[in-house]
């Protein structure tokens, strides 16, 4: 059948299963690195992301535990500017620059491109589809300490 539109997909996820919220798209933060509630306090370096902060935040975190600066260079260069896609030719370089043996089937493509001409307010459509989904993630929200956005806010 054709996508679902966003909206839809909220109120999928909002009336989840245990195997829709497994789906790595759909899981909460506080699921990750091993479940976050239990983890947060062996981290010494926690830092926001966002596509104005993520090359430097990543640079700093490969710096940070050691990776040689050639090697983070090609990183962030290759696979964190690019959202994680990777091409034949950054493989090939990854293997022979450094010895690394990247998998392609990592790094898959999305074709999210439509994202950056959209506004979150075109994506929920109303109040009531952004609290939908807010009430899904509120354990994030509590973990992490975040208020949650109004719809006017968007």
């Amino acid at each position: 059948g054709a996508p679902a539109s966003f909206q839809q997909a909220i109120e999928i996820v909002s009336n989840s299963t245990e195997q829709v919220m497994s789906n790595r798209h759909f899981r909460k933060s506080i699921d990750f690195c091993g479940g976050l509630e239990g983890t947060i306090d062996f981290y010494d370096m926690i830092q926001p992301l966002d596509k104005n902060t993520v090359n430097d935040h990543m640079t700093n975190l490969l710096r940070h535990v050691g990776v040689s600066e050639d090697l983070t260079n090609g990183l962030v260069e290759r696979v964190v500017s690019t959202g994680g896609v990777l091409e034949e030719r950054d493989l090939k370089y990854f293997r022979k620059q450094h010895g690394i043996k990247l998998r392609s089937s990592v790094f898959e493509a999305h074709n999210t491109a439509r994202h950056d001409r959209l506004t979150p307010r075109d994506y929920f459509g109303d109040a009531r589809h952004l609290s939908m989904l807010q009430d899904v993630y509120q354990d994030d929200y509590d973990f992490f300490r975040l208020g949650r956005p109004s719809f006017e806010e968007l």
